[in-house]
């Protein structure tokens, strides 16, 4: 019994021994770890924070020009991208069989016209054959019969009815010349509005059928050159702040593929109330306006669009990187190591949604935001609390870090 005491209470010794080397050891080794820190100082400046989203650039008002008319295509006098004015020719459509109806027409007008002089004849020689009738009637009432009267009003009358049925058939002559003339303007297709010719859908030689559909022959952008606009899709989580921001007369740039290099400005025109939700995203359309005096930006292009939300000068700013650092708990000075871990700990189970079983101070403490400063090969931490960001930088309300003081961004090594 004695000797097993013994044994046990010797390999217990040894066993404490070997683990304070393991761990003196593991020590050793970590204060001899090749860490490196890449540091940043912290400065003032000014913090723009900005809610970002693509759109297309869209004139303000396009014009399909069509045709009422059907015939071969004579003649196309525009291109592409030609500026217009309102009225001017486009193009022309044969006009044989139009011109054709109208000297038609007119013939038919000129025929009831004729015929409605040859009934105002016929009606004063009615009405003058019922006088004779009826004077001589009255000076003697044999001479003539009541029939021989009563012929005479019917001629007159009946001949008043035919003068009626003439002015309307003028009427409706003059109705279907007024068509004819029309139809025949239509063969000469001209601009509705002012604006440049962005498409163009017709070629000399080409057969238009109307009488099924109106053919589109041209698109007309109305202003282009003085004014665009910009169609942006915003996320519902968003609305908010950019409707916040126009209130504010925030102001919204824009950049386009075709020229990278250069930040154009625009303004919020509308922000329109009818969602768009697509596979359970829902957005809204916000309208931006844009001068366009060069006509540089074109129908089509996209637009990566910044809306500016806040804007703060002369705050104490820190690289996003910076917060963003983790590092290893062993790595963090000897006195802090312990509440680091509880607070790695809260904040892991935060992220996983488990923070319900969390205490209010435990919920405080999970949002807490620390920087890092090098403590030889350790790091310390210091405890910061945080206002606006954008994605490069992010202000710091309160803490004890001032401008001027550097910190940790980067770590490498092992």
């Amino acid at each position: 019994m004695y000797t097993a005491i013994k044994v046990l209470v010797v390999l217990a010794l040894v066993g404490g021994a070997s683990l304070a080397a393991y761990i003196y050891a593991m020590d050793i080794q970590f204060l001899q770890s090749d860490l490196t820190f890449r540091e940043v100082e912290l400065t003032r400046g000014s913090l723009v924070s900005v809610i970002r989203s693509g759109g297309s650039i869209k004139p303000i008002v396009t014009v399909n020009v069509g045709s009422f008319v059907s015939g071969p295509v004579r003649e196309v006098l525009v291109d592409f991208n030609e500026k217009i004015e309102q009225g001017a020719l486009m193009a022309r459509i044969d006009s044989k069989t139009y011109e054709a109806a109208v000297a038609r027409d007119e013939a038919i007008l000129a025929t009831s016209k004729a015929d409605l002089k040859r009934l105002d004849v016929l009606l004063e020689q009615a009405k003058a054959e019922e006088a004779r009738t009826l004077a001589v009637k009255n000076e003697n009432t044999a001479f003539i019969s009541v029939a021989e009267l009563d012929a005479a009003k019917f001629n007159r009358r009946s001949v008043e009815a035919q003068m009626e049925i003439a002015n309307a058939a003028i009427k409706q002559a003059e109705a279907t010349m007024r068509t004819s003339r029309a139809n025949l303007e239509y063969t000469e297709i001209r601009a509705p509005v002012s604006g440049i010719v962005i498409d163009r859908r017709i070629e000399p030689g080409q057969t238009l059928a109307s009488q099924f559909q109106i053919p589109e022959l041209f698109v007309i952008a109305q202003d282009m050159d003085r004014e665009i606009r910009i169609v942006v899709s915003v996320d519902e989580a968003d609305i908010g702040a950019i409707i916040a921001a126009n209130q504010m007369k925030r102001p919204v740039s824009f950049s386009v593929d075709a020229y990278p290099d250069e930040e154009f400005k625009g303004t919020i025109k509308q922000i329109r109330a009818s969602a768009d939700a697509r596979q359970a995203v829902v957005t809204y359309p916000v309208v931006i306006s844009v001068t366009n005096p060069d006509a540089r930006l074109l129908p089509g292009m996209t637009a990566s669009v910044n809306f500016e939300i806040s804007a703060r000068e002369k705050v104490l700013l820190v690289p996003n990187a910076a917060l963003r650092i983790r590092p290893d708990p062993e790595k963090v000075v000897p006195e802090q190591r312990a509440a680091y871990r509880t607070l790695l700990d809260l904040k892991n189970r935060a992220k996983d949604h488990i923070g319900g079983a969390l205490t209010a101070d435990g919920k405080k403490a999970a949002e807490k935001r620390l920087l890092w400063q090098p403590a030889g090969k350790m790091l310390r931490y210091v405890e910061v609390s945080i206002g606006e960001n954008n994605d490069q930088s992010t202000e710091i309300l309160d803490g004890p870090l001032k401008e001027g003081d550097r910190v940790v961004y980067e770590i490498s090594g092992t």
